[in-house]
């Protein structure tokens, strides 16, 4: 079965408890994984999974982080969606999907720059690629980039350089070629996100 039957069969219903038992062993949370509050975020996390094309633009979004963390150098690691328990406050909060960093080579401002079109292109690959969705998902994406760059920069604001990304990577996704290779990127990695599409 090739990716986007997978991904159409995974949202039709049949595999919510794939889904479900993915989200389980990912999340890693042992006897955690019963308390009721993490029960709830769980059947939210496997809804919002199911929602029609919502694998598909999360690939989408994660494929826009892999290819522009690469023009910094960056180690990537795919994490499949799960549930994270908070320890200091105590709460069970969902990650959909996500892309680790590590090793980025960031010196000047240059590097800052390609490293906050990193940050920023899944939001921007993700929203121009399947504008349906009228959803970017890169809160989180322009929250961490900003504590990052004021750890980094103190007294100043990366609110310039993170409006300054999406615009460089709204123009390059003018190009179809880009285009292509987002999506071919999006399938390719999808079963890495989604572990219960390998079945």
């Amino acid at each position: 079965m090739d990716v986007q039957r997978s991904i159409l069969a995974a949202t039709n219903g049949p595999d919510k408890e794939k889904v479900r038992d993915s989200i389980q062993e990912s999340s890693n949370l042992s006897e955690r994984w019963n308390d009721r509050r993490c029960q709830e975020e769980a059947d939210k996390l496997v809804q919002f999974l199911l929602r029609p094309k919502m694998l598909k633009f999360l690939a989408l979004h994660e494929a826009g982080h892999v290819i522009y963390y690469a023009r910094c150098r960056c180690t990537v690691a795919l994490l499949s969606p799960r549930i994270i328990h908070d320890r200091a406050k105590d709460l069970f909060v969902q990650q959909r999907s996500a892309t680790y960093i590590s090793n980025c080579q960031v010196v000047g401002d240059d590097e800052w720059s390609k490293l906050a079109q990193g940050y920023a292109a899944g939001g921007r690959c993700a929203a121009e690629l399947m504008p349906e969705m009228d959803y970017a998902g890169d809160t989180i994406d322009q929250e961490q980039f900003t504590e990052l760059h004021a750890k980094h920069h103190p007294g100043e604001s990366g609110e310039t350089m993170w409006l300054g990304a999406q615009a460089v990577v709204n123009k390059d996704l003018r190009d179809g070629w880009l285009r292509t290779k987002i999506d071919e990127r999006a399938d390719k990695i999808s079963p890495i996100l989604f572990p219960w599409l390998r079945h």
